[in-house]
């Protein structure tokens, strides 16, 4: 299984130690090296991975707290690696784990095989898809808490996406103006993987392509509830995969965002995968949306552009009727 090198490209080097800390550094190499042994076997590593792709498996991602606060490191972080692969992760993004864990509780009735709103993927994952225009959801007694709680995670995925959105509009630089991006309803799906997947094993010439989506949107927000592999394709690599968990928000580019940034942040599209230690059922969320941020900065763009040209031909009117007024005086 193919795995792209993060480190050197997610973010920028950071800046060289000071000496002082480079000589003690130096110093404790054999006590940090004795201390490698102690590290426990991660499930979801392969053997076959070089040092550089278990640091990529560990790495800690972007600090949210550091997005909304515009730190400039992190957002170029976070808009070179939408550059260069279509994705980025967050962590500390704010939504407790109770949020998730009381979802969770409540969509027993949904998890049905008589349920309507079930939607089976395949042998092993079976989805259930909410949106704002569930009413008929929320007005079942037998479903009203779980609408309530759907609607309040994806409120809480919502306001992480404008915040993203903002970035998007502030940054990008080949926007494709004439490209507008649609308003289109937001959808969060709740996916259960019922037991581990039999597709993916730890031999390295046997590769999982995940499912190509046509993902309408602009940003897709993967949260898994348990600890998994998230498996990719982008538009310029083969599929890959990393090492996620619950405390980290995997976001994708989708095809509406690529399309109006003229494909400066990449599509890609990506799934979660489960290998839990038990044999019980795991859970993802995946939030859809095209932030409105994103949406408001092509319409004002449009009426500076149409400002602009009333503008100039109240100027030539004007310039027109001086001449005609110089020509009769």
């Amino acid at each position: 299984m193919a795995h792209l090198r993060f480190k050197s490209r997610f973010c920028p080097a950071p800046p060289p130690p000071s000496p002082l800390i480079a000589r003690r550094s130096t110093s404790c190499v054999r006590e940090d090296s004795d201390s490698f042994t102690d590290i426990p076997q991660n499930a979801f590593i392969d053997e076959t991975l070089l040092t550089e792709d278990i640091q990529c498996l560990s790495m800690a991602g972007i600090d949210y707290n550091l997005i909304l606060s515009r730190d400039a490191y992190s957002i170029g972080c976070l808009l070179r690696s939408a550059s260069d692969f279509g994705m980025f992760r967050i962590s500390n993004y704010g939504i407790l784990a109770e949020d998730f864990e009381s979802t969770l509780a409540d969509a027993g009735c949904v998890f049905q095989s008589s349920s309507v709103f079930l939607h089976r993927v395949d042998d092993h994952r079976e989805e259930f898809v909410w949106s704002p225009s569930m009413q008929v959801l929320g007005h079942t007694r037998k479903y009203r808490r779980l609408s309530e709680k759907m609607e309040n995670v994806a409120a809480k995925l919502d306001s992480i996406a404008e915040e993203l959105g903002q970035i998007f509009t502030q940054h990008a630089s080949k926007q494709q103006y004439h490209h507008k991006i649609k308003a289109s309803e937001s959808t969060l799906s709740l996916c259960r993987h019922n037991h581990p997947f039999s597709g993916v094993n730890s031999s390295p010439n046997n590769k999982y392509e995940p499912q190509h989506k046509h993902c309408k949107h602009a940003l897709s927000l993967h949260v898994p509830v348990d600890e998994a592999e998230f498996f990719y394709h982008t538009e310029q690599s083969p599929s890959s995969s990393f090492y996620t968990g619950p405390d980290t928000i995997v976001v994708t580019i989708g095809e509406q965002l690529a399309e109006w940034s003229n494909h400066e942040f990449k599509f890609a599209y990506g799934e979660v995968y489960f290998k839990p230690l038990e044999d019980k059922a795991s859970f993802a969320f995946e939030f859809q949306c095209s932030p409105s941020s994103i949406r408001r900065s092509i319409i004002s763009l449009y009426d500076q552009i149409g400002i602009i040209i009333i503008i100039a031909g109240l100027c030539k009117f004007l310039l027109f009727g001086f001449d005609i007024f110089d020509l009769f005086s």
